[in-house]
């Protein structure tokens, strides 16, 4: 319960595009697909929150692995996003892997590692490309 409340916590921020609250759930020394640190890791984020207007996130089938103070996660992803001043919507889809772990008081997100299956443009019309 408590690792499904974080990653609820992980998409409201995501989707909010609020960088700080969103990088307190990473650990210091957090990996994902190119990143071995948190510091890495922001400035893909502050990137991605910076240069789009909209970005939605829904997680999918997660599934859990407990195991003492650290858990598993997978699950499939989609994820919408719109550059600003465009009004093309890119949705990409995926599997998604994480590792979470006790620290202090808090989880943190230790390993984050997405796979897309897909990527899909939709124009302001309707129309897919």
């Amino acid at each position: 319960a408590e690792a499904s409340a974080m990653l609820r916590e992980f998409v409201a921020n995501y989707e909010a595009g609020n960088l700080n609250v969103f990088m307190n759930l990473f650990a210091e020394q957090a990996r994902t697909n190119d990143r071995t640190n948190r510091d890495g890791i922001r400035q893909d984020y502050s990137t991605l929150f910076t240069t789009t207007a909209m970005r939605r996130m829904e997680l999918e089938d997660v599934t859990w692995n407990l195991a003492n103070d650290q858990a598993q996660g997978m699950g499939n992803f989609v994820v919408q996003v719109q550059k600003k001043g465009q009004r093309d919507i890119r949705t990409y889809t995926g599997s998604l892997s994480f590792s979470i772990e006790r620290q202090g008081e808090a989880l943190r997100i230790t390993r984050l590692y997405h796979h897309q299956t897909r990527a899909e443009r939709v124009e302001a019309k309707g129309q897919s490309r």
